[in-house]
């Protein structure tokens, strides 16, 4: 992961193995979404479908009643897990992220592979970046805001207006002005007046500027992350053995 984060190293072995899994997970969404291609894939342990229209992860049970589509059509079926996955019912609380940060750190997903948190995770992880850069850093800071002093406890409370809505992607594009102003928003509230040109920044050059932030909250995401998730994969790690 290239972000600012607190070189500490005691977390060194944490953050290379969440580097190099994110940048796994990415590529497994990538090759599925490419012209052609099949769009599932194994991931911790479990069969993994992606709408190629929606660029969204679902577990492949979502798609088993549409065998060969590459879009999910919406119906009553299924606009409930578009909703869960991808629109405004997305909820990913943080003690749930910190756990399959430690579960991929432990090599211990596959057994807990079935839980929505993991699909949750990837999609914001892996695929919302691919679309929307400036989530890449965004999903720390607001992790670490959640684990330090946020109430409700929901990362999804503060990314939802930072992020693409994917139930309805690629329409939901149309809404870029507005998402960028958001974000241009949170950046105030980390105490630090975004750059002036923010509106008019293209999107890998606002990610980069949005990775300021993650260096601001470097020892915050330390403690409140790397730390918890160290500790939780060093107490799985011992159960295994």
């Amino acid at each position: 992961m290239e972000l600012p984060f607190q070189e500490h190293p005691d977390s060194a072995e944490v953050r290379r193995v969440l580097g190099a899994e994110v940048g796994r997970m990415r590529a497994l969404f990538s090759a599925s979404v490419r012209p052609g291609a099949g769009n599932t894939f194994e991931w911790g342990g479990h069969r993994r479908w992606v709408d190629q229209e929606r660029w969204l992860v679902l577990d492949a049970r979502h798609a088993d009643s549409c065998p060969g589509a590459t879009t999910l059509p919406v119906g009553a079926d299924t606009e409930s897990a578009l909703e869960f996955y991808g629109g405004e019912s997305r909820c990913l609380f943080g003690d749930d992220a910190i756990d399959v940060l430690s579960w991929l750190v432990s090599d211990t997903l596959a057994p807990n592979g079935w839980w929505p948190s993991t699909l949750q995770l990837f999609n914001l992880l892996a695929v919302q970046p691919l679309v929307n850069p400036a989530c890449a850093p965004l999903f720390w800071v607001a992790l670490n805001q959640v684990m330090f002093n946020d109430a409700s406890g929901d990362v999804m409370a503060i990314l939802r207006p930072l992020t693409y809505d994917m139930a309805t992607y690629p329409a939901s594009r149309g809404a870029a002005p507005q998402l960028r102003a958001a974000q241009a928003d949170f950046f105030r509230t980390q105490e630090a007046e975004p750059p002036p040109d923010w509106a008019s920044l293209d999107d890998l050059a606002w990610a980069q500027a949005c990775k300021h932030l993650v260096w601001q909250a470097r020892c915050g995401i330390e403690s409140h992350v790397f730390d918890l998730v160290r500790a939780r994969a060093r107490d799985l790690h011992d159960e295994r053995e």
